[in-house]
Parts: structure tokens; sequence; C-alpha cells
């Protein structure tokens, strides 16, 4: 009696050439890795495949929205076909994915770049034992394809409070964003320092005009407890310098000029070169 023994590998499948030759820089990265997983569970007699999002998600390290865009793209090229239900109560059940088959003699993929416009896309005519990229012949129809263009980035709206921050202590977008959680009353962190009553831009720009003024030889500070501390004090103050009367008059400098000119005692003693003490 004579035994069968059957020596093939199953622990490998097979993509066609044609995909890498000539679909590879279309499909790019992340759809073709996401093609390739959907291939491996393949029944290689019906070619349907039943991976769920899940599981692609985890096979191919790639998020999950972006492994149900590349699923549309795979389907836009023609390289698969995808069947979606649910159930009853309107829970989604597992795709099912059939891979299209590719052609001995050659393969034919009609892309369809928007059915609704009626365009036909380009088609590919493939030797698929022949790798050279140079021997192989691409017809292209009148309507060839047109790049999907890549949707812009959509612009940070910009935020009054958080620039005028940034601006006034001349910080980095880490630290903008921690002082405008404290100056709003919403940090956590700083939950001993937050305001009360939340800074406006408007307020905070005044506050770094008034500050330099109060303390010309330093900067802004931006540690949180300091910046309450000296908030306080300029709210306090309603936002002005000290008042003329308090200050030193150096001589030649009438008291009205001073006024107008809303000088701190270091200010006046600078421009005319008279000493503080």
């Amino acid at each position: 009696m004579s035994t069968i023994t059957d020596s093939r590998r199953h622990d490998f499948f097979m993509v066609d050439n044609a995909v890498i030759d000539h679909l590879g820089s279309v499909l790019g990265p992340y759809a073709g890795w996401v093609y390739v997983t959907i291939l491996r569970h393949a029944n290689w007699q019906t070619n349907v495949a039943f991976p769920g999002i899940s599981r692609l998600v985890k096979l191919t390290g790639i998020s999950r929205n972006k492994v149900i865009d590349c699923i549309a793209e795979l389907e836009r090229l023609g390289l698969i076909a995808v069947k979606r239900s649910r159930s009853e109560t309107g829970k989604n059940h597992v795709n099912q994915y059939t891979v299209l088959p590719v052609k001995s003699e050659g393969v034919v993929h009609t892309v369809d770049q928007g059915s609704a416009h009626g365009a036909l896309g380009v088609v590919h005519t493939v030797d698929p034992n022949d790798t050279k990229e140079n021997d192989t012949k691409e017809l292209f129809t009148a309507d060839a394809v047109t790049a999907v263009p890549e949707k812009p980035k959509p612009a940070r709206k910009r935020d009054p409070l958080f620039d005028a921050i940034q601006e006034t202590f001349q910080t980095g977008n880490g630290q903008t964003a921690t002082l405008k959680a404290v100056m709003s009353g919403t940090s956590k962190k700083f939950r001993d320092c937050n305001f009360e009553t939340a800074a406006t831009a408007a307020e905070v720009e005044a506050f770094g005009t008034w500050y330099r003024r109060m303390q010309p030889d330093t900067s802004v500070p931006t540690a949180p407890e300091k910046v309450e501390t000296w908030f306080k004090r300029f709210r306090q103050d309603g936002g002005k310098p000290p008042a003329p009367a308090q200050l030193i008059t150096p001589p030649g400098v009438s008291a009205d000029v001073a006024a107008a000119m809303a000088l701190t005692r270091r200010e006046l003693c600078q421009i005319t070169g008279v000493s503080q003490t």
C-alpha cells in the first residue's frame, strides 16, 4: 500500500509580482502592509478572508482609523472586494474580504477614481513573470488617473490668550499652555496659584508692559507662583505703574511731565542722571 505525503510548506503565502512592481508606489507602506496582512488570512481556494479590524490593527501596528482608510484605498484600487454587514441591533459584523484574482497572462487593474464621474481610470498590462520594470508596457486611457490630493492639515485656531502669553513671557508652547491653564483657573498641577478671575489677552499684554516698568532689569517671570504674585499686584494697582506723587521728581522734570509719562523712579533717574538716593 502506497503512502502519499504532502511535503509542501504551508507556512508562507505569495504576493503577485504586479502588485509590488506596479502598484507598490501607489499603495505606499500602509495600504500595502494592510493588503499583505489580509492576503495572509485569505483561503487559498476561495480567496476570502475574515480578519477583524482589531486584528489588522494588532498585526500591522497601524492605527484603527488608518487601517479603515487603507481598506477603502485597496477597495478603490480594485485589489479587494469588501462585504460589510450589520446585525439586527445595528452592530457591525466582521468584514468579508475577497482578494481579487490576477490573470496568468497578465494583470489588468481598472482603477475607478470616482464612478460618479464615469472616469475609467488607468489600465496596467503586466507580465507577472517579468520583474524588470523597463520591459513592462503600461497603457493609459485618455482619462488617466489623477492623484488623490492629500487632505491639508487644518490650521490651528488662533487663541488670543495663548498668543498673548507666549509673546509677553517669551515661552515655548508647553510652558505657554501651563501659564494659560493657571491664568484661566483650570490648572490641575498648580491649583494653589490658579487665578480666581481668568486673565484676558489684553490684560496679559498690559501686565507685560507694567512689569517691565516696575522691574526694568529683570525679565517677566514665568514660574506660576511668581506670575500669580505679580499679577495680583498688577491688578491691585489697576494695571498702572506707581503714581508720580510716590516718585522722586528730579530737577528739570516737572510733576506734570512725570505724570504724563507715567515713569517709575528708576526710569526718571536714568533719564536725568540723578541718583536714586
